[in-house]
């Protein structure tokens, strides 16, 4: 009721979540407040005063404040917690389907919800009702496609290739209603790779987007490097503590409470070890390297960090691509020491081609000159092709000479291609001082 009622958006305008808030207020006619970003004591406070009736979160916003401040919050995003106040609706949705598409579990008019369940093989099963599975949807509101013209429909329990696969888990009761479980990498046993990209790559090209949206409570997409994608994401954090993770890493159940541990209460920046896998000869060899870089002060960099101390510091620096990992880390240990976490992070580096590796080296050779005139001794200790690490463990090396062979050629070439790329980057300007005489 207008009359009565108004609307809060306290989530990010440039997600489908933030932007049907302000949708439903221009449909209805309700008066809307827009506020920047989600904060605890103000959003509550919009609540209590009177200002705001209705407000849409997802579950960790709302573990922040008082429900009883609003007379009825949307909530989506994650799976919901367990108990909620009366004044909750939970609603199910996604970018795909142009925001919720279900209410405390009861699909719209003309929404079509069915269950696909996946053997150990990957082979789907689809059904309306049953044991928990894979949430397909069919319905008017769907997306066409994505930019890749994928449209990520599968088969569904009709035998037509119409129905999308959300990525989700979920059951329907006997009467039809909607229960979430989670994320599938949450709740199936199965690696996320295993199941949500085996219903994806069936149906297309895979997305960025629609590898991270099914994961994740906000994605944002930043560029044009990641020291500006991380300092978006730095801008945007909540929480006391950012973990850094590259796309190609597997992050293990036990890793934040070892950093947590580690991290003794703000004091410390953690480095976590890592361990390297792949396919092919060259994967091997990578993996081999890294192995004995695990405890290496010299070689390794901080991954999780109090977020205080990164806005301390600044952040990532936005002239780096290369070296930015060192030198966040080296910034940070002026306020904070590093320590190890006594766990390891999974970095899968797939099947490695060495043209790629070199290629990729030769890149950041372009833009390493940026980290040598900021750190100057400090960044040679880390450059050095003659790692210590290497030396210490020689009985290692000689053990296993057809893994040292191809580490050695591979880093020979590393080095060559890192060297070709300085040679090609932009040299720094100087500026020369002229003296007049009169």
């Amino acid at each position: 009721d207008p009359s009565r009622h108004s609307w809060l958006a306290c989530l990010p305008l440039a997600h489908v979540g933030g932007l049907s808030v302000v949708t439903r207020a221009l449909l209805t006619g309700t008066p809307l407040t827009v506020v920047h970003g989600f904060d605890a004591a103000a959003v509550e406070a919009f609540g209590h005063s009177g200002r705001a009736t209705h407000v849409s979160l997802v579950a960790t916003a709302l573990r922040r404040i008082d429900p009883a401040a609003f007379t009825a919050i949307l909530l989506g995003g994650s799976r919901p917690p367990g108990a909620l106040p009366a004044n909750v609706v939970v609603t199910y949705g996604m970018t795909e389907t142009g925001s919720g598409v279900v209410y405390d579990g009861v699909p719209l008019d003309d929404v079509e919800v069915a269950i696909s369940h996946f053997d150990d093989d990957g082979d789907s099963d689809s059904d309306s009702g049953g044991d928990s599975g894979e949430i397909l949807l069919r319905a008017p509101m769907l997306m066409r496609c994505y930019r890749d013209e994928s449209t990520g429909r599968v088969l569904g329990p009709d035998g037509t290739r119409t129905w999308f696969a959300t990525g989700d888990a979920g059951c329907l009761t006997e009467d039809g209603t909607l229960s979430v479980v989670g994320r599938i990498a949450d709740s199936s046993g199965l690696p996320f790779t295993r199941t949500r990209a085996l219903r994806r790559l069936a149906a297309g090209p895979l997305t960025l987007r629609a590898l991270a949206e099914p994961l994740a409570d906000l994605v944002i997409v930043a560029g044009p490097e990641r020291s500006s994608q991380r300092n978006v994401g730095l801008a945007a954090a909540r929480g006391a503590y950012v973990l850094v993770l590259d796309c190609d890493m597997e992050l293990r159940p036990d890793v934040v409470a070892a950093c947590l541990e580690c991290v003794g209460g703000g004091a410390a920046i953690v480095a976590i070890p890592e361990v390297s896998f792949g396919e092919g000869y060259w994967s091997r060899c990578k993996a081999f390297e890294r192995s004995f870089y695990n405890a290496d002060a010299v070689v390794a960099a901080a991954r999780f960090f109090p977020t205080a101390v990164l806005r301390t510091i600044g952040g990532w620096d936005e002239e780096m691509y290369a070296g930015e990992d060192w030198d966040v880390s080296m910034r940070a240990e002026a306020l904070a020491p590093m320590r190890f976490a006594r766990t390891h992070i999974l970095h899968n580096e797939g099947r490695l081609r060495l043209s790629a590796l070199l290629a990729k080296k030769h890149y950041y050779g372009r833009n390493l000159r940026v980290f040598l005139r900021k750190h100057r001794g400090g960044a040679m200790t880390r450059l050095s092709p003659i790692r210590g690490a290497l030396l210490r463990e020689w009985r290692v090396l000689l053990s296993k000479p057809t893994l040292t062979v191809g580490m050695l050629a591979m880093k020979a070439g590393e080095l060559a291609a890192v060297g070709t790329g300085m040679l090609r980057s932009p040299k720094p300007v100087v500026a020369r001082a002229r003296t007049e005489h009169s």
